[in-house]
């Protein structure tokens, strides 16, 4: 008897699992050619060549550009979250953990210049959908600094205002070439949000 499509192997590996692999080949042509090129310029048909598919296999795992565009904006947020946590681990204290927050944050930024590039412009004005899943990130990204620094300026026009601060300070930093130190950009970026979010020495 034949199993179910959905169980059905090839060389090992289930449909599901194959489906699964060809999405996140997608995703990560996406991520490496809107950070290089920028949205608007990338069509469907060069992420299918940058990721060895034919557009059949993208339309089978998205609807369309802005689908998988809010897929790989999505998942560079949850890389970002979870590196900034773990940066955090091994301090107890406000100030410490914001610092280690803020260096793990801009060490990203220059190791990973496409991925911070699409993450923080590329996406401005392309859709309200999109601008909804910013919006949300955003609003996640103040939220994480009020746990790290045990504050409450979630919903303040202080935390977002600092937020918003860090974020377009990476974005000049790229600018210029992140030819300012990394120890300059995070002292000033924690001087920055050590107000707003009122961190206590430590």
């Amino acid at each position: 008897m034949t199993r179910p499509a959905e169980t059905r192997s090839y060389r090992g590996r289930s449909t599901d699992e194959r489906k699964a692999e060809r999405r996140s080949r997608l995703v990560r042509a996406a991520v490496k050619l809107y950070g290089a090129r920028g949205y608007a310029n990338v069509g469907v048909r060069a992420i299918c060549a940058e990721a060895g598919l034919t557009e059949r296999y993208f339309y089978e795992a998205f609807e369309n550009g802005e689908a998988l565009a809010i897929v790989a904006f999505q998942g560079l947020a949850r890389v970002l979250f979870d590196n900034l946590e773990t940066a955090v681990l091994p301090h107890a204290a406000p100030r410490p953990a914001l610092k280690a927050a803020l260096s793990a944050w801009f060490g990203l930024v220059a190791a990973y210049p496409d991925e911070a590039r699409f993450f923080l412009k590329d996406l401005d004005g392309v859709s309200p959908r999109l601008e909804e899943v910013r919006r949300d990130v955003f609003q996640d990204f103040v939220a994480l600094f009020d746990r790290i620094t045990g504050a409450t300026a979630r919903g303040t026009l202080l935390g977002v205002g600092a937020i918003g601060g860090i974020l377009e300070m990476a974005v000049v930093w790229m600018r210029g070439g992140c030819s300012i130190p990394l120890d300059a950009v995070v002292a000033d970026a924690e001087r920055l949000c050590s107000f707003a979010f009122q961190t206590q020495e430590a």
